[in-house]
């Protein structure tokens, strides 16, 4: 694999062998970047074509986090509710815009990981959840 790569979607995506993942930062929308990685199972193994391929879906997945951000937001909030309840600290009636996509990460499987964090409300603590290669969340 290169050991950077220009996408016009993505941007400059540098190249790790080790985990086989190029990674970056894409504007999500304006003014709000998120970290990206792309992640490429047994990428020795990989053709151009099929890398091509890859890149094209993920492209069309980026698409569907900006189109869709809502959708997302709401089920992270509902991950987030529930751990809140769970460690008894209350829970804001505007939880769902006080959180951040921190982290996509996309795979050649097919299998989107999306992270979200609370900031301030509650610092350090994350929630994900994966979208299957039929964009079904997981």
């Amino acid at each position: 694999m290169k050991a950077t790569l220009r996408d016009p979607v993505f941007g400059t995506l540098t190249w790790d062998e080790s985990t086989e993942t190029y990674s970056g930062t894409v504007e999500l929308a304006p003014g709000r970047s998120v970290s990206v990685e792309l992640v490429v199972h047994n990428s020795d193994e990989f053709r151009p074509r099929e890398f091509a391929a890859f890149l094209a879906c993920a492209r069309e997945q980026l698409e569907r986090l900006r189109r869709d951000d809502r959708v997302f937001r709401d089920h992270a909030a509902g991950l987030f509710q529930k751990a809140l309840r769970k460690a008894s600290r209350p829970v804001p009636a505007d939880l769902a815009g006080r959180l951040v996509l921190v982290a996509v990460e996309m795979d050649n499987a097919g299998i989107t990981r999306l992270r979200y964090a609370a900031g301030e409300l509650w610092p350090h603590k994350h929630v994900s959840f994966f979208l299957d290669g039929s964009d079904n969340i997981v």
